[in-house]
């Protein structure tokens, strides 16, 4: 790509394009013509023939949809006149850049929090980047004819897009793999932290590199940054049940329907067991790539709810979390937009009948929708709900935090014949139905109550700086 078009594509590299600074270069979102956003990374120096050389002999045999996409470079030398010792010279200005997908929801190490505290995200999200990656990981040592070793997997380079679909990136210390499993190199690559044993006292390199590194990153992602460390102070067991139980235990019985947890619970543990594997000092006692993603792949089948015929609706989530954005760099007039933040509620009906649901705030006036909710779910269907929280920043700062409980929603529901409430009844009409229902021996409505979380954040950044 002309260097012309990259200085277009980001405004001239101006401030309000960057969107994050490394080692290496920055980081700018650009936009093309047709009005797609594109991530520029604008490298240092010698940087650029590393990574460029990278980038060319491995990211156009890669594709997959867990790994990032490259869509261009730019390597330009441009003559200026510059004052040198009182005179005026010709140089030798060199551009050097990568562009890539824009990922909007930066990298994975902006969720991974320092201690056990809450990241605002649930149990399905991070199994979602949990086998997201390892899918982008089993790609490149199972999927390709010469395997491809990263070495340099960690959580600034698993980036995130806008449906938080994990994306592998940071290839530029990667290495292609012929017939032979492992090598010795004397330069250092990897990231401290997430190196194997055996290249730091030996520098041997293998497929286990990355299995190490990808050991370290899930045990992170469900402990936390610093937390996880208590594993090395007991027994691998004794780790995974403290962690499954008091960190997760407890959240999956707040967080889905009672029907879920003890799949998920016992996914939790197999990650868990999965990790403290994958950390093993010794190389050879390490899973490969392709028998983790079997393993998660078998807890998936574990999942298949069963029907509890006590329940008319199965909820899920049964906290409800909204992630206000709070950005100061807005202009005032675009602060309220800032501050909305949705989430979506399904209501499945797992059983024969209709049943009719009421979801009512203790809080309207907080909401876009001032009126409870309403509808009937039809036998064997979801129904989706998407709430949407428009809060200035005078409410978003006084929102209760986890588990105080001052807002909540209570879903009341029941069961209805074939003609009664059709889809034009009005909500009004619906909260009668229900005060007489619950007024008649016979009918049992049930109640459900739905706390909000509300979660704040710094406004969307963009991408990492370590994009690649």
């Amino acid at each position: 790509m002309p260097w012309s078009l990259l200085k277009e594509m980001t405004d001239d590299f101006s401030a309000a394009r960057l969107v994050g600074k490394g080692a290496h270069g920055q980081v700018y979102k650009g936009v093309d013509k047709d009005g797609h956003a594109i991530a520029v990374k604008m490298l240092h120096g010698f940087h650029f023939d590393m990574e460029i050389e990278q980038m060319i002999s491995i990211i156009p045999k890669v594709h997959h949809p867990n790994i990032v996409q490259l869509i261009g470079y730019c390597h330009e030398i441009e003559q200026v006149v510059v004052e040198y010792e009182g005179k005026h010279v010709i140089a030798a200005e060199i551009h050097n850049g990568l562009c890539f997908e824009y990922l909007p929801n930066g990298s994975l190490a902006t969720y991974i929090t320092p201690d056990d505290e809450d990241s605002g995200l649930d149990w399905q999200t991070r199994y979602r980047i949990i086998k997201g990656t390892c899918d982008g990981l089993k790609y490149l040592h199972e999927g390709l004819r010469s395997p491809i070793i990263h070495m340099s997997l960690n959580p600034s380079h698993i980036l995130m897009d806008e449906k938080m679909t994990p994306k592998i990136a940071g290839f530029g210390s990667a290495r292609l793999f012929g017939v032979e499993n492992t090598n010795i190199t004397m330069s250092p690559l990897g990231t401290m932290g997430y190196m194997p044993p055996e290249y730091i006292d030996k520098q041997v390199i293998s497929k286990e590199f990355d299995i190490f590194s990808l050991g370290v990153i899930i045990l992170k992602l469900m402990k936390g940054q610093k937390s996880y460390h208590e594993w090395d102070f007991m027994s691998p067991e004794k780790f995974i049940e403290l962690v499954a139980h008091e960190k997760w235990g407890e959240r999956l019985q707040k967080t889905m329907d009672v029907t879920l947890v003890e799949g998920h619970f016992q996914q939790v543990k197999k990650c868990l067991e999965i990790a403290v594997r994958c950390v093993e000092y010794d190389r050879q006692k390490r899973p490969t790539i392709g028998e983790i993603v079997r393993m998660l792949n078998e807890t998936e089948t574990s999942l298949i709810p069963q029907i509890d015929s006590g329940l008319l609706l199965h909820v899920h989530p049964l906290e409800l979390t909204f992630m206000l954005s709070i950005s100061l760099e807005v202009p005032r007039k675009k602060k309220a937009a800032s501050m909305s933040s949705s989430c979506s509620l399904h209501l499945d009906n797992k059983g024969n009948d209709r049943v009719a649901f009421l979801l009512v705030a203790n809080s309207p006036s907080r909401y876009l929708a001032k009126d409870p909710l309403c509808g009937v779910v039809p036998p064997r269907c979801i129904y989706t709900l998407t709430l949407t929280m428009c809060n200035n920043k005078q409410q978003a700062l006084s929102m209760p935090s986890i588990d105080s409980g001052a807002d909540y929603f209570t879903l009341h529901s029941v069961v209805v014949g074939q003609y009664e409430l059709d889809k034009d009844t009005i909500s009004a009409e619906y909260e009668e139905f229900f005060k007489k229902t619950k007024e008649k021996a016979g009918h049992e409505v049930q109640e459900v109550a739905l706390n909000v979380i509300c979660c704040q954040q710094q406004a969307d950044c963009g991408t990492s700086s370590d994009s690649e």
